[in-house]
């Protein structure tokens, strides 16, 4: 979906078929507040207001690199708003950039890129195109050298684009496994920590194979909490999970005995020692890597209450609600504290996994204000 052509349709219809004066006024201030959230909320304006070209310095929140110290500026990446991401990212650096790989969904229209490849993935789960794209950011990243820098562009849909199965493990039993965790009313959270055990890009690998290359990841956070090691499974980040908390998740959310035996025989091995670990806070890869986030689910309800303020007292109760499934047993008050006062209005924002009764797809992730 692309955030740049969202406009609320028959704006005024809505508005003029409240059933009374205050309810029409409301319905005003809700429309109004909703096209703030997709106006804050587009990568164009993100980029844009995030990243700048001073002279020779490019400046990403603040943090300031010279790109004369480098002798190429190459672009990879991975989520659903990766695509203007790169886009915007190519208008600020022009021909400074010399080559990328991004993945982005199947689902969108080719993005005008001129310096930039374009592969496709699928979204919510990956598919051998997903691995494809990996393998030619791989291939990018494999030849890259230490005067290069590597902008990583990430975003929500990171971790089902960007897909390398680990030896042994398959992209059917990546699928299956993902699946059953999110029937299972698993968090993002728990999914991305089993996520890395199967893989062989996420949790911190894709810096070790990039190194000694100097890697900038621009990240967009989709992830409650804004933890760097989940974000996308947190390819350029350190990751402080274990085979053992995979295995520790699996059996909580009672799929163990379901998942396929290949996966079962990986995690296995690695709590054994017999694989490697992921990528860990002292691996020498990460000296030459910076994580920088720069827009978050914060910053939208920050522009929401900034927007409620003009009509009515509004506070924001939390950003950081990460809950379990939610049945039809469980309410959205239960997240409330009993001592919270009367407000005029109360946000609030989470990550709520929802089933949806007689479907067969796995439950969604719903934003709630």
């Amino acid at each position: 979906m692309d955030l740049r052509l969202i406009k609320i349709n028959k704006e005024n219809l809505l508005i003029n078929n409240g059933i009374t004066k205050k309810n029409s006024k409301n319905r005003k201030i809700l429309l109004e507040t909703l096209q703030t959230v997709f106006e804050i909320s587009n990568p164009d304006n993100i980029i844009r207001s995030k990243i700048k070209l001073i002279k020779n310095n490019l400046i990403i929140n603040k943090k300031s690199y010279d790109l004369s110290q480098f002798k190429r500026i190459r672009v990879v990446g991975a989520g659903k708003a990766v695509a203007n991401m790169a886009q915007n990212i190519e208008k600020i650096l022009g021909d400074k950039i010399t080559d990328g790989v991004i993945i982005i969904p199947d689902y969108l229209e080719k993005p005008a890129l001129n310096k930039i490849k374009i592969m496709y993935g699928t979204h919510p789960f990956p598919s051998q195109n997903s691995i494809n794209g990996t393998k030619e950011i791989m291939k990018l990243l494999k030849s890259s050298n230490d005067d290069d820098l590597i902008l990583n562009i990430l975003s929500g849909g990171g971790s089902s684009l960007l897909s390398l199965p680990a030896k042994g493990v398959t992209i059917e039993d990546k699928i299956e496994t993902s699946n059953l965790l999110m029937k299972s009313g698993a968090t993002i959270h728990d999914l991305n920590v089993v996520r890395k055990h199967i893989s062989d890009i996420k949790g911190g690998l894709l810096a070790k194979w990039a190194y000694p290359a100097r890697i900038v990841s621009i990240i967009i956070s989709d992830v409650v909490g804004d933890q760097i090691d989940i974000i996308a499974s947190g390819p350029t980040a350190p990751d402080s999970s274990t085979f053992q908390d995979s295995i520790n998740i699996l059996k909580k959310f009672n799929v163990w005995n379901k998942i396929s035996d290949n996966i079962k025989n990986r995690l296995t091995k690695g709590i054994e020692g017999k694989i490697d670990e992921t990528s860990k806070f002292d691996d020498k890869c990460f000296k030459k890597v910076d994580n920088l986030i720069i827009f978050t689910n914060r910053d939208v309800c920050d522009a929401v209450v900034n927007k409620l303020q003009q009509y009515m007292e509004t506070k924001l109760l939390t950003s950081f609600i990460d809950s379990p499934k939610v049945s039809e047993k469980t309410s959205i008050g239960s997240f409330l504290p009993i001592s919270i006062p009367f407000l005029s209005n109360i946000l609030l924002a989470s990550a709520l996994v929802i089933p949806i009764a007689g479907s067969k797809d796995p439950p969604g992730l719903l934003g709630l204000f």
